[in-house]
């Protein structure tokens, strides 16, 4: 990587990819859902609301998918085969369309494809290279459900498949994240990474007891993989109907299933295969979320992986939805912090909860990080309804604010008792007291221990056991960051399950702590255990420590 491509990741850029011909390919028949229009709109609202004038935005050159990038994934009979519509006219073209589960072709289908994956291929070698640190991938046709040699739902080439797979074999990219939050299976990518343990794909999606397209077991909670990659096929299947499932249901599948098994996994490199048809509003959908919604999935999401985050459009068929939703996490790849929700979160669903149940049952013999969901009864009367932590000014206006600011002006650490934490009850804990003892906690039980000091700013309660925490941290080399961290607390058993920047130009949270590969987490209060570390090359590696009393808020 040379000193420009460093500078890229450094500065967090974010690659911009579309291409005029992917709007080529359209339905004979007239009228589709999959339109062209589905990308003009998208790239319309992007230049009324600045977001293609973002001084860290770049463009990224489109190019077509090579032969030899297909076929990491597809079989060489199938990209000749779609290759081979270019000749065909009219009614044969129909025909061919007909031989498929839910596709159509015209003669330009084939260049179109190619423009999407290639275009997917394109940004994931800018962020592979360190040119660019994320990347929002506006392309079309969709892709999740192409399968080895088969189109289907309205997918010709497996877009985001192509790219994770040159990733891992191209640039020998250790660990890839595939999350999935179209709400249709992604029959396709989950059956191309079935057998690898380096691939984990994360899907939400409506399963309706198998009923809901792509239909059939494979996007059923019990479906876990298979051989070496057993385990790391993860289906969070709704299975409540229409107009049940909206932002309190994928926040909580987030947190409890999404963010767990994914800090765990600790990928390298994070493909979000974005479709926006589970939005409000989606004429193929039926299910309730909003664009703050998806920008907070993103901004999770972001935590993971330094932050090389490559979003690619899927589905999403309503014009308006597709263009706030997309935009809204276009802006939190660009480093702006999520928008406040316009309506108080309602508790989640009971049968959403017994989907997400399904899911934890079936991988906790796999992810130690996974703790189990008390049952609807039980949490209706523990947990209160989902608070929003709002932070009203950019990433990048806090981070201006806190720099500037005189470092011993900052409040100095609580002074603790020396006694143990006394256990409480933990959906008790008011967040700036669960904010403390987290701190404390964390305090005691970090490898860093004396190099870094945590100040909470502001906490909310997101369930019975969980809180989202923002502090400043401030190490002893004098700088200060604004970091997001989400614990976890289970019979006086803390965990740090999930940790954030706000600011795209801090240093990348592996050099800050560069002992560990962080986000990592750490089991009980009596002895600081890491549960499933990352060690780097060359690194001491961590002890297992008991550590004393608490005294300040000082790691």
């Amino acid at each position: 990587m040379d000193e420009a491509e460093q500078c890229g990741a450094v500065k967090g850029l974010t690659g911009f990819v579309t291409h005029d011909a992917m709007k080529l390919h359209a339905c004979l028949s007239g009228s589709h859902p999959e339109c062209p229009d589905r990308i003009a709109r998208i790239v319309r609202l992007f230049q009324s609301e600045g977001i293609l004038r973002h001084e860290r935005l770049v463009t990224v050159e489109p190019r077509p998918v090579k032969d030899e990038e297909i076929e990491t994934v597809h079989t060489a009979d199938h990209h000749s085969y779609i290759d081979s519509l270019a000749k065909l006219r009219g009614t044969e073209l129909k025909d061919e369309g007909q031989k498929w589960d839910s596709v159509y072709f015209n003669r330009h289908s084939s260049a179109a494809a190619r423009m999407a994956a290639g275009s997917c291929v394109a940004v994931t070698e800018a962020v592979c290279t360190g040119s660019i640190r994320n990347a929002i991938a506006v392309v079309r046709p969709p892709g999740h459900h192409a399968e080895e040699g088969c189109c289907m739902g309205f997918s010709l080439y497996n877009n985001v498949a192509i790219a994770a797979s040159v990733a891992r074999k191209k640039f020998d990219v250790p660990r890839v994240l595939i999350v999935d939050w179209d709400v249709h299976h992604g029959n396709g990518t989950q059956k191309m990474f079935e057998n690898d343990p380096n691939v984990l794909y994360i899907s939400l999606h409506r399963f309706d007891d198998g009923k809901y397209y792509p239909q059939g077991p494979a996007g059923a909670p019990t479906t876990v993989g298979h051989g070496a990659g057993e385990g790391y096929s993860v289906n969070v299947g709704w299975s409540q109907g229409k107009n049940k499932i909206g932002d309190a249901e994928y926040l909580m599948a987030f947190n409890q299933v999404v963010m767990p098994i994914a800090t765990e996994f600790n990928p390298d490199l994070v493909f979000i295969s974005a479709g926006f048809d589970a939005a409000r509003g989606d004429p193929l959908g039926g299910c309730l979320v909003t664009p703050e919604c998806y920008a907070r999935l993103t901004h999770m999401l972001c935590g993971l992986a330094e932050g090389c985050v490559i979003m690619a459009l899927e589905g999403g068929y309503n014009l308006t939805s597709i263009s706030t939703s997309f935009a809204a996490c276009a802006k939190v790849l660009l480093g702006e912090a999520p928008p406040p929700f316009s309506e108080e979160l309602k508790r989640p669903h009971k049968g959403a909860m017994k989907d997400i149940r399904r899911t934890i049952a079936a991988h906790q013999a796999y992810w130690s990080f996974l703790t189990p969901v008390a049952d609807e009864d039980n949490a209706s009367r523990a947990s209160p309804p989902i608070p929003t932590l709002e932070t009203r000014v950019s990433a990048m206006s806090l981070t201006d604010e806190l720099s500037s600011v005189d470092t011993s002006r900052i409040p100095a650490p609580v002074e603790l008792s020396p006694s143990p934490l006394t256990p409480e009850p933990e959906s008790s804990l008011e967040p700036m007291r669960a904010a403390t003892l987290a701190a404390t906690w964390y305090a005691r039980k970090s490898p860093f221990s004396g190099h870094y000091r945590m100040v909470p700013l502001d906490a909310a309660q997101v369930d019975g056991v969980t809180w989202l925490v923002r502090y400043t941290v401030i190490p002893d080399t004098g700088e200060v960051y604004d970091r997001h961290f989400t614990f976890s607390c289970t019979k006086n058993r803390w965990r740090c399950i999930a940790m954030a920047s706000w600011d795209p130009t801090a240093p990348p949270l592996r050099d800050e702590f560069d002992q560990v590969k962080t986000p990592v987490a750490w089991s009980t209060i009596g002895d600081w255990i890491p549960t499933s570390p990352h060690v780097k090359r060359g690194s001491p590696q961590v002890r297992r420590t008991t550590a004393g009393p608490a005294t300040s808020l000082v790691l």
